[in-house]
């Protein structure tokens, strides 16, 4: 095979929000994708079929003919196990998103402990139900570089254990959590990156000469990779499952010599 053509890919991870923000972003998105799969950190949130069926009502006729919004059910500590399978049974939503409380926007009536949804998750793995996770700790006392690589020591890796074949896609926003992902010990699991990371990283959004000079539109904590890990990534260096269990010597190696250009420049 020469070449590969995708006419109309998917989004697996997008936030459309709601009214006057929704009416102006769906329609770039189908322009742009055939389906997506549309995150449900609304205010208030869609945990419901009735909310999740009424928004997608919404986004189809903001976003236009031809574009399908695959929903996904917001989890919280209460989250009803009888009422995924319903949604799921009757085609509404496709997916459940795992929000740590206080971990993001809009995350505040989130998972609060992983043991709080363990009745929904095992109902969701008897029904082949997708778990998207957004994998990051609220811990204040855990840097905000190492919270996803925290995530998946104290979270994602023992959940991988206690639910081998719930099928779940991971949203990596930092190199550093490609130490670990959950395909090793699991045929469903599956992980996405945003591709900007790649691209743009910590010193195009404070630039030159030492200015702290910030660039608004190139900010967000999914663009803040140092060099050497962007490097990492592109050349797929970084990538290993939680079958292995340490970081390989040549990630923390890139960890540590990352590190020292940005405390050398803070202390300046």
């Amino acid at each position: 095979m020469q070449s590969l053509t995708i006419r109309r890919p998917d989004d697996w991870h997008v936030h459309l929000r709601d009214g006057a923000i929704l009416e102006a972003v769906a329609p770039s998105t189908a322009r742009q994708f055939a389906r997506a799969v549309i995150m449900p950190n609304l205010v208030p949130p869609v945990t419901s079929v009735e909310a999740a069926a009424a928004y997608r009502e919404r986004i189809r006729a903001a976003a236009g003919a031809g574009f399908e919004p695959l929903m996904t059910a917001y989890l919280t500590d209460e989250a009803d196990p009888y009422e995924l399978a319903r949604g799921f049974a009757d085609g509404v939503w496709v997916a459940a998103k795992l929000y740590p409380a206080g971990a993001t926007t809009n995350s505040a009536g989130g998972v609060t402990a992983i043991r709080n949804i363990y009745p929904a998750l095992e109902r969701m793995q008897a029904i082949g139900m997708v778990l998207c996770v957004h994998g990051e700790v609220a811990d204040p006392d855990v840097d905000v570089f190492d919270r996803e690589a925290v995530f998946i020591d104290r979270v994602l890796s023992p959940l991988v254990d206690a639910s081998p074949h719930q099928p779940q896609c991971f949203v990596r926003r930092r190199a550093q959590a490609a130490r670990l992902l959950p395909t090793g010990r699991q045929a469903g699991g599956a992980s996405t990156r945003r591709a900007q990371g790649c691209d743009l990283g910590l010193y195009e959004i404070l630039p030159g000469n030492g200015q702290c000079t910030a660039h608004p539109f190139r900010q967000g904590i999914s663009l803040r990779l140092r060099r050497n890990l962007q490097r990492a990534l592109r050349a797929g260096k970084l990538c290993r499952s939680v079958r292995g269990g340490r970081r390989s010597r040549p990630f923390r190696r890139i960890c540590r010599r990352a590190r020292r250009p940005l405390l050398r420049r803070s202390a300046e």
